[in-house]
């Protein structure tokens, strides 16, 4: 049936994945990590000290956008504990 058949590695099908380190004053360090597939950007936002990790999809053109929507996720992830 549908869905049966193998997984599909992004970066085997021409996606390239992006790591950074930065700090957010409230809630420490963070590892994005940015994944382009086609029209897509997905971006992982890592906390370094609990590991916790949220992700947010969106145009590939607005990086920045996605980027900061990852962030906020983050920072709501952690605020509710």
């Amino acid at each position: 049936g549908q869905g049966d058949g193998p997984s599909v590695d992004p970066l085997q099908c021409g996606a390239q994945a992006r790591r950074r380190l930065m700090s957010e004053p409230d809630i420490g360090g963070i590892i994005l990590e940015k994944v382009r597939n086609g029209l897509y950007l997905k971006v992982s936002a890592i906390h370094v000290a609990t590991g916790r990790e949220v992700c947010a999809v969106g145009p590939a053109a607005e990086p920045k956008a996605v980027e900061r929507l990852a962030i906020a996720k983050l920072k709501r992830a952690m605020a509710a504990g």
